[in-house]
């Protein structure tokens, strides 16, 4: 890296993600969060979120007792991501956080 030149501070995503100051040089994001639609982008920022549910439902958990557990995700939601799993899947393989 040289040195002497000052970074680029990231986007409130990244640090909200990292818990720290983010920059552009080392964003945790595989692509610009801000270059994603808006739809891309809402299932990255709950990359953690779909990824836990998706654990759930393969350990055997129905989606209403998931969605008791999970503020804010209804049933219906979890239903939809598991009628399109390979394209969410392959959605956060592509963007999600790398850290």
């Amino acid at each position: 890296m040289v040195t002497g030149y000052l970074k680029i501070k990231g986007c409130r995503d990244a640090d909200k993600l990292l818990e720290r100051q983010s920059y552009c040089e080392d964003c945790p994001f595989r692509e610009c969060i801000y270059e994603l639609k808006p739809k891309e982008k809402g299932l990255i920022m709950n990359f953690q979120v779909i990824q836990g549910i998706l654990g759930w439902v393969d350990a055997g958990i129905e989606p209403a007792q998931i969605s008791k557990w999970y503020k804010g995700i209804s049933v219906n939601q979890i239903k939809n991501w598991l009628k399109n799993r390979e394209h969410v899947l392959a959605k956060l393989e592509k963007y999600a956080p790398c850290c």
